[in-house]
């Protein structure tokens, strides 16, 4: 690890001006932190990173960023921090637009997700249903079908949870549906493999 990070300080040093790469190189360094087991300067060093990517407009990386922070508060014992670093970032990533947005990053459906999930956990069954619909509708507009699967199996659950058996059945189905056509046969591209 010491040598990984010897790089990306190398790396960092000559980067002025450039906040993408300056970006990409804290979220590797945060990623060298939390492997040693140092999630408060990962976290520390990830927020770091957003703050240099955001000048740059580019929502993919932000979102990326954002889920990573969400991740590290987690690990850290902290699911309320997540969930708002979370809630931020989707508001960035689709300049205040929400999961209502018809556009944003390819990664906003893990973001919607991951929050779905959040407040679930938190005793928000119908925010976490409405916010896991949203990341379905994301997930089929970026064309990832294994994102598509997973929130499905999401809904699936969510749903029977409720008590809708109906509902939970049909997620649940519709799940198992999309992961036989990633087995069988599908394009890594038009499996979504890169979501």
């Amino acid at each position: 690890l010491g040598l990984a990070r010897g790089v990306v300080e190398e790396a960092m040093s000559h980067c002025d001006g450039a906040p993408t790469l300056e970006a990409q190189l804290l979220r590797a360094a945060g990623h060298l932190s939390l492997t040693e087991g140092d999630t408060e300067t990962a976290i520390a060093t990830v927020r770091r990173a957003i703050g240099h990517a955001i000048p740059t407009g580019q929502t993919d990386m932000l979102s990326e960023l954002y889920l990573d922070l969400s991740s590290m508060y987690l690990r850290n014992g902290q699911p309320a921090s997540a969930r708002d670093e979370l809630e931020e970032g989707i508001d960035l990533a689709t300049l205040g637009e929400g999961a209502s947005t018809k556009a944003g990053p390819h990664t906003l459906w893990r973001m919607l997700l991951r929050l779905a999930q959040l407040c679930d956990s938190h005793g928000e069954p119908e925010r976490a249903r409405s916010l896991a619909v949203s990341a379905l509708r994301h997930s089929r507009r970026v064309h990832s079908r294994l994102g598509t699967a997973r929130v499905q199996a999401t809904l699936a659950t969510l749903y029977e949870k409720d008590g809708n058996a109906v509902k939970a059945e049909r997620y649940r189905q519709a799940a198992v549906d999309d992961s036989r056509l990633i087995r069988f046969g599908e394009t890594a591209e038009g499996a979504g493999f890169a979501g």
